[in-house]
C-alpha cells in the first residue's frame, strides 16, 4: 500500500525535527568538548596559564569549530535524508537562530511555501483521518 500525501508530509515534517536535534546535539558535543578541554589545560598547565578566562574562552571556541567542522564534513553521515515537501520537492529543514525571518521558519507555516500543500499539524491531522 501506498502512503498518502499527508502520511509523507507528517514523516518529513518528523525529519525535520530529527535533524535538527542531531544538529543541536553535535553543537553541545563540541561546547562540552571545549570544557573538558579548558578543564584539562587548567588542570595540568595552570602554572603556564596566564588569564584562564581567556584559556577557556579559546578553549570553548575550538570546541565550537570543532563541531561546526564535524557538521560540515559529516552532512551526509548526520542527515542522510533532508525533508523536503512531498508534493514539490521544497526544502523543510528547520532554520534557526536570531536573524532567521519569522517567514522562513517552517515551524509557522500553514501551507508549503512551494506549492501550497497545508502542511500545519491541525491540517494534516484533518486530512489523515479523512475529515474534509
Amino acid at each position: 500500500m501506498t502512503e498518502t500525501l499527508p502520511q509523507l508530509a507528517v514523516k518529513a515534517k518528523a525529519l525535520a525535527y530529527r535533524n535538527r536535534s542531531r544538529r543541536n546535539w553535535v553543537w553541545l558535543g563540541g561546547l562540552l568538548s571545549g570544557i573538558a578541554a579548558s578543564g584539562f589545560w587548567l588542570g595540568f598547565f595552570s602554572g603556564n596559564v596566564v588569564n584562564p578566562k581567556t584559556s577557556v574562552s579559546i578553549c570553548v571556541a575550538l570546541g565550537l569549530v570543532a563541531a561546526a567542522l564535524t557538521l560540515l564534513v559529516g552532512q551526509k553521515t548526520f542527515f542522510p535524508q533532508t525533508a523536503k515537501c512531498p508534493s514539490c520537492g521544497y526544502c523543510w529543514e528547520l532554520r534557526e537562530g536570531r536573524y532567521v525571518p519569522l517567514a522562513e521558519r517552517m515551524e509557522t507555516w500553514d501551507k508549503c511555501p512551494g506549492c501550497g500543500f497545508p502542511m500545519s499539524d491541525f491540517l494534516l491531522e484533518r486530512a489523515l483521518h479523512g475529515e474534509a
